[in-house]
């Protein structure tokens, strides 16, 4: 994955604010954009009004009925819409 011109954007989903920043922060220093969400509402929310290109989720986030793989499918059904379009 590498970005593109359009700088990829990156929805990076940990409750952690240290890790959670700093893998923002390498991201961009690399080129890509970021959404930061620190829980799993906030993460649907950015995810359904922002569109990301791919997700980063901490696999142990608290409260996510489904759990985290439950965020980055819903991600991946959006990416899928999408693409289909």
């Amino acid at each position: 994955m590498t970005p593109s011109d359009d700088n990829h954007l990156v929805l990076i989903v940990d409750d952690n604010d240290f890790n959670r920043d700093g893998l923002a922060l390498y991201l961009q220093n690399s080129g890509y954009s970021t959404l930061e969400a620190a829980d799993a509402a906030a993460a649907y929310a950015l995810a359904e009004a922002h569109h990301p290109d791919s997700a980063v989720v901490d696999i142990v986030i608290p409260a996510v009925p489904g759990g985290p793989a439950q965020i980055a499918y819903s991600v991946g059904v959006e990416l899928t819409r999408r693409l289909k379009a």
